[in-house]
């Protein structure tokens, strides 16, 4: 099963839809207004996990 995150915003100010499949990221792409489905994260920040990875 696939999930698209839409209108998210990265740290560098890009804003890009995130296509997610089964819990890991497949595809970020730029984002496209005409898409529909998945969530509308409204240009909130994306950003990656923090945590310690040992």
């Amino acid at each position: 099963m696939s999930h698209t995150l839409r209108n998210a915003r990265l740290s560098d100010g890009r804003t890009v839809d995130i296509g997610v499949a089964g819990g890991l990221i497949e595809a970020v792409s730029d984002h496209d207004p005409s898409r529909t489905g998945g969530d509308d994260l409204a240009g909130w920040l994306v950003l990656p996990a923090m945590a310690e990875p040992h």
